[in-house]
């Protein structure tokens, strides 16, 4: 009864209520009274109010099933109001039925519209991807094609010059050739030409060596020029010369007064584990270090200062230059 009428038109345990003829469940739950008992007998001044509620109610009503409805009929207005509420119910059900449907088919047609967008925007970017990727293809030919353009024409300047030069030699320096005058390049474009030249094939450029010039502050590129040919026609012969032969030994000690350098051992840096591993170089595949050193001019200027540190290789009889013109890091430096 609660379920289907509601509270306030149900009786709870403990209690009588009076239906009066007429009850629907949408009538006034004052119209049908309730009486709360107290024991579980019917007190008598209750019995005969229900009596008076009766009698008055006889007087209204002509018909017996409307002055009191049969269980029969109660039975039959439940079952009609079960089932309204339950096609209610259906309906209901079936409306949120049709609108979740409606909303997941909306749903759908809108995720389509969204991936078929995203599908054509993919297209559109692969597309311009690949013109870019040939765009890139082809200016990189072209870059490879100018630096080959570029590397040609210093090669055929450097050539030139060299052809410009008359006081070049192609063959190595020998006794003779000391009278005549030297050239001392202004630039490192020439380096590796001028030691082929003037090295006499006893005067190697490490890599690195080679590396470090191509940033070398140095301002007086023709000095180092010379420094290196010191190397070749003072410095080998002074370390190949005849037991008890001094002309070489003078000759070199000269050389470096007049070119105002001082040749040296670089002295504890090859002892100190911090700056030792930066005078090792490679050569024919086994270590040597760079043990001496030339030293021309003072402080830590790198546009005035001038090094260079070197190998004497015994068994080949060459002189490998390792590093110029900078500093290589020692205890006072630090770093080159």
């Amino acid at each position: 009864m609660v379920r289907v009428f509601g509270r306030e038109r149900s009786v709870f345990g403990n209690a009588v209520r009076l239906y009066r003829p007429g009850f629907t469940a949408d009538a006034s739950p004052y119209e049908h009274p309730t009486w709360a008992l107290k024991g579980v007998q019917l007190p008598t001044w209750l019995a005969n109010n229900i009596f008076e509620e009766a009698c008055a109610i006889s007087l209204e009503a002509g018909d017996l099933d409307e002055r009191a409805p049969s269980f029969q009929s109660i039975r039959n207005l439940l079952a009609a109001k079960r089932m309204a509420s339950s096609e209610q119910r259906i309906l209901e059900l079936r409306q949120q039925t049709e609108n979740a449907v409606s909303s997941k088919d909306e749903k759908i047609r809108q995720l389509q519209e969204v991936r078929d967008e995203q599908q054509s925007m993919l297209g559109m970017y692969r597309e311009e991807n690949a013109k870019l990727t040939l765009q890139i293809e082809q200016l990189r030919e072209e870059l490879q094609a100018k630096r080959l353009e570029c590397s040609a024409a210093a090669e055929e300047v450097r050539q030139l010059n060299y052809r410009l030069n008359n006081q070049w030699a192609d063959e190595a320096l020998d006794d003779t050739s000391q009278n005549e005058e030297s050239y001392y390049p202004d630039n490192w474009d020439e380096l590796e030409e001028w030691v082929d030249s003037y090295g006499d094939g006893k005067l190697v450029l490490h890599e690195k060596a080679l590396k470090a010039v191509r940033t070398s502050p140095f301002k007086d590129i023709p000095f180092a020029y010379k420094a290196l040919e010191y190397l070749v026609r003072y410095f080998i012969p002074m370390k190949q010369r005849d037991p008890g032969d001094d002309a070489p030994f003078h000759a070199e000690i000269a050389a470096l007064a007049e070119l105002g350098m001082e040749r040296e051992p670089v002295g504890e840096a090859l002892n100190n584990h911090r700056y030792k591993q930066s005078y090792r170089r490679l050569y024919e595949g086994k270590t040597i270090w760079l043990e001496d050193h030339l030293k021309w001019g003072v402080g830590f200027d790198p546009a005035t200062l001038f090094r260079l540190y070197f190998h004497y290789h015994e068994a080949s009889g060459k002189v490998i230059v390792g590093h110029l013109t900078t500093h290589l890091p020692n205890s006072l430096t630090h770093t080159s």
